[in-house]
């Protein structure tokens, strides 16, 4: 019985060509233009597993050789405050600092959230501050409310020819000979999960890992 190949279900390297080229140029542009104005604050958002993380990861990966730009990811929570307060930028050097899961900010009260949406725009205006989030518009309104500018990203659904290379992709890791077949699956059952997961390439894979083992069971 071949291993399961949909077992993790978030993104990786194997994925190659699931590359969200229209919001890795969008992400790429923006970070380069705020870089040359020194700084600048950019909302990357969506719903859970819809990708976010994985276009940030990719644009930074290549922005990583850069020589002079240091870059700092953060998963959001009640620590961050502090390290915020006392993050340096070394003298002549450029940064980002991505803060991810933000919409955990729902988790602080109202004077914390508002101290710190507050360090967070000092900081911009030195660097660039990507805040990652899985609401719609939870942070949107409160930078509105306080006339701040940023720069959006939403990150929405895959499309299906996307999704359908995602599985392929998987299925030739435990393959003795790689194909574009997507069996064991029919297409009637990727069209229902496609449909069911509204593009969500995380939910995709839950069922299709579900879904694998069923079949191997059967065939064993």
């Amino acid at each position: 019985m071949p291993n399961n190949p949909f077992i993790i279900i978030t993104s990786t390297e194997n994925d190659k060509v699931v590359d969200r080229v229209k919001e890795r140029a969008e992400l790429q542009l923006a970070i380069n233009d705020l870089l040359h104005k020194e700084g600048g604050l950019i909302v990357v958002h969506g719903p859970p597993g819809i990708g976010k993380s994985t276009i940030i990861n990719w644009v930074t990966s290549d922005l990583k050789m850069k020589e002079g730009l240091a870059i700092t990811k953060e998963e959001f929570n009640l620590t961050v405050f502090n390290k915020l307060k006392t993050f340096n930028i070394p003298e002549n050097e450029k940064a980002i600092i991505i803060l991810d899961d933000f919409n955990n900010l729902d988790l602080l009260d109202r004077q914390t959230q508002s101290k710190l949406l507050d360090l967070i725009i000092e900081l911009s205006k030195r660097i660039v501050v990507i805040l990652v989030d899985n609401r719609e518009q939870g942070i949107h309104k409160q930078l509105s409310k306080l006339k701040h500018d940023f720069r959006e990203l939403k990150v929405g659904p895959m499309d299906k020819e996307d999704i359908l290379q995602m599985i392929t992709d998987r299925l030739n890791l435990v393959r003795p000979v790689p194909s574009s077949d997507i069996s064991p699956f029919t297409k009637e059952e990727i069209e229902k999960i496609y449909h069911k997961s509204n593009g969500n390439p995380r939910v995709v894979l839950l069922i299709l890992s579900t879904l694998f083992d069923k079949k191997q069971e059967i065939e064993f």
